[in-house]
């Protein structure tokens, strides 16, 4: 996982302005990739808080920034998604893909995804996109166009007079000049709105902030995720077919306490550990390692049995780890540890898999789960 420590190497807090005053500028614009992965608390970071002395949070972003942020937009899926079923109409839980053309009350645009073809994709209820955009798409059907008003709450935001700061000027890089600047540690952009002898002004608002803006939404595609496992069962039927906390974890994604689970030091020499939810076969004996976090550790897993999604749960960016079978939460996996030779940790739940103590029936391929970059 990189770090702040990674970017010492920076010799200033912003880089040079982007000259463009366009309000469509800013909307368009993507977040590097660098910076992206360093940006795992919030949207703006560590030097940001110590340039202006106040921990920010932003009011709101950008359709397209949010979409492409707060998910790692792009699922990391091991298993095809060929199966995924597309569906007529928008429910809770679905991954859409929409275009959309943003405007003023001027009718000014600012903001046109048509023109790339270039749509955005984020999924309903996962807090991945701007509310008023949410709710409006949820009920649309596929094909259907529909414009929707959004007051500055369901927006952009309402504008924060205190998120408007006064920098003392020795604090400024080299070429500061009015405009958009990026801050590294962090994917968002902000404006030097004012630059004095003795400091600058920075504002961490967006830039339609306040404003009422209205949204033609045109819905491309909506795809039911869990369409792709091949095991799929009701709520209700998981709930008989499990015992409580099973479900809880499995199925709602729940995790237990740390240190309580029946296979946290437990080491078997032979056998394999197959799914809690369908029985199918994740990992090897031998793939299990003492890693002292609390939790069943292993190092690979058979392959294409785990399915990994961006989680931005409790704070943080983590790669989820679940069955490819049925879509029961495993845990979570990490990497950059160098505890093993794959350099990951698949941090599992006891509750989650059960242990065979007997030879698999076969030689499944073990490897990696997590791409390589």
């Amino acid at each position: 996982m990189l770090t702040m420590a990674a970017l010492s190497t920076v010799s200033t807090l912003l880089v040079a302005p982007t000259h463009t005053s366009a309000v469509h500028s800013n909307m368009v614009r993507r977040p590097s990739r660098a910076i992206s992965k360093c940006c795992r608390h919030s949207q703006f970071g560590t030097q940001t808080t110590r340039l202006v002395e106040k921990r920010m949070t932003p009011a709101a972003v950008a359709p397209r920034q949010q979409a492409l942020r707060k998910h790692g937009r792009q699922q990391i899926v091991k298993v095809s998604n060929a199966a995924a079923r597309s569906k007529v109409s928008v429910e809770d839980g679905d991954i859409v893909k929409v275009h959309f053309i943003g405007r003023l009350e001027d009718g000014t645009i600012f903001e046109d995804t048509t023109r790339r073809a270039d749509p955005i994709s984020f999924k309903i209820g996962a807090d991945q996109m701007m509310a008023g955009v949410e709710k409006a798409v949820m009920g649309m059907t596929v094909g259907e166009i529909l414009t929707v008003s959004c007051l500055p709450e369901d927006a952009f935001g309402d504008y924060d007079e205190d998120s408007c700061f006064e920098v003392p000027i020795e604090r400024a890089p080299e070429g500061l000049a009015l405009g958009h600047v990026r801050l590294f540690d962090g994917p968002a952009t902000c404006r030097c709105t004012k630059i004095t002898e003795t400091d600058f002004t920075l504002d961490l608002n967006h830039e339609l902030a306040g404003k009422i803006v209205s949204f033609e939404l045109t819905l491309l595609e909506a795809v039911d995720p869990l369409a792709r496992f091949p095991v799929r069962k009701t709520d209700e039927e998981w709930r008989l077919q499990l015992p409580t906390f099973a479900y809880q974890v499995l199925r709602l994604k729940g995790t237990e306490p740390a240190g309580a689970g029946e296979y946290d030091k437990f080491y078997p020499k032979t056998g394999y550990f197959t799914c809690g939810g369908c029985d199918q076969p994740l990992y090897s004996a031998a793939a299990k390692f003492d890693s002292e976090c609390g939790w069943p550790a292993f190092d690979k897993c058979f392959k294409d049995s785990i399915v990994i999604e961006m989680d931005d749960s409790e704070g943080m960016k983590r790669a989820e780890i679940m069955c490819s079978n049925c879509g029961g939460h495993l845990g979570h996996v990490f990497e950059g540890e160098e505890k093993t030779p794959t350099n990951e940790r698949h941090c599992v739940n006891s509750v989650s898999v059960k242990y065979v103590d007997k030879p698999i029936a076969y030689l499944p391929v073990e490897c990696k789960a997590m791409p390589d970059a």
